[in-house]
């Protein structure tokens, strides 16, 4: 089973951590057998994924901060996916634990979104920017994350902090299948200046409303690419639960997103016609 977490962490860059915790909150088995003989009992990932499948938000490292330093200086942060383990009776007998990499989310949430041409930032309720595409952007107080605070879907054409007009949308929960929600709402926009201004008349209103139809697609198919590499991961860990041989996840969902962009591109290019 230490053999199975190890896969399941491989190389470290996405997942940092996989362990199992007993009912007690001792921790069993983890891989590089980092906090064995620990206890977590107060940790939320263990509390929750008593209950069932859970997805937790950006935190810094507690118990972990020692033994996993990270290589910039900066505190390491991760994001939790926890589900109970099973005995052959269906009684929980313990959590399974998996402390992915907040860098490695947000280098793929950069990738994919600049593979589409989109600027994401995902907000949690607070109205904080988790992870964006833009680093100087922390707080936003716009119709949209104020809608993305309450969980609430919007798309309009907004005028930004930095004067610019942006096509922008929301997502009110950012989840896929069966992934457990982080509790966060996504936040797109496109610059406005895909529609010409020798566009005749007649279609300044088609273009538009197209163009937004097109980013509100275009941002379905972002939160797929962005989700799936968690859901594979959540699905690595029940099969190292289930006894299945496992290998570390690698996900292609930048070169989806790359052949999904075409549609994006394509919109832009018939709106300056």
């Amino acid at each position: 089973m230490r053999s199975s977490l190890d896969l399941v962490v491989g190389d470290s860059s996405r997942v940092s951590w996989a362990g199992i915790a007993a009912l007690d909150g001792t921790v069993t088995m983890a891989s590089g057998r980092l906090l064995e003989g620990q206890d977590v009992s107060q940790r939320p990932w263990f509390q929750r994924g008593l209950e069932g499948d859970f997805a937790g938000d950006v935190h810094e490292a507690v118990l972990l901060a020692k033994l996993l330093p990270s290589q910039s200086g900066e505190p390491r942060r991760f994001l939790d996916l926890a589900t109970p383990i099973r005995n052959q009776d269906g009684a929980v007998s313990g959590v399974l634990g998996l402390h992915l990499d907040q860098a490695w989310a947000s280098r793929h949430l950069r990738d994919s979104a600049q593979a589409m041409g989109l600027d994401v930032f995902l907000i949690d309720r607070s109205g904080t920017v988790v992870i964006g595409t833009k680093d100087e952007i922390e707080t936003l107080d716009l119709p949209s994350t104020r809608a993305a605070m309450a969980g609430v879907a919007f798309t309009s054409l907004e005028t930004w902090t930095d004067g610019q007009e942006y096509f922008t949308t929301v997502i009110p929960q950012v989840s896929y299948e069966d992934l457990p929600a982080f509790g966060w709402s996504m936040v797109a926009r496109i610059d406005n200046n895909a529609v010409s201004v020798t566009t005749p008349m007649s279609s300044l209103v088609i273009i538009p409303a197209a163009f937004v139809v097109g980013l509100l697609l275009m941002t379905l198919l972002f939160v797929r690419l962005f989700a799936d590499p968690f859901r594979n991961l959540a699905n690595t860990a029940a099969a190292v639960m289930k006894g299945q041989d496992v290998y570390p996840y690698e996900s292609r969902s930048t070169a989806e997103a790359q052949t999904l962009s075409a549609a994006l591109a394509l919109l832009q290019g018939r709106s300056k016609r």
